[in-house]
């Protein structure tokens, strides 16, 4: 699972059927290959949107994510 979102991610024009095969022989059935694709694909879509308007975390999440 993990290959494939890393591929969606990084170079999504080259996904193929045998992507979605691979994951059907780890087990995943069709509707959460359709989750995992859905999921992958939106977080790529907030983040594109974040970094295009340039948005940054609120200073207490990032403040929060430092402390040990």
């Amino acid at each position: 699972m993990l290959a494939y979102v890393d591929r969606l991610t990084l170079d999504p024009s080259s996904m193929t059927d045998s992507d979605v095969v691979g994951l059907h022989a780890s087990g995943f059935s069709d509707a959460a290959v359709w989750e995992i694709t859905f999921t992958t694909s939106i977080f790529a879509m907030f983040n594109r949107m974040a970094d295009a308007f340039g948005l940054e975390p609120p200073l207490h999440l990032l403040d929060a994510l430092e402390r040990p």
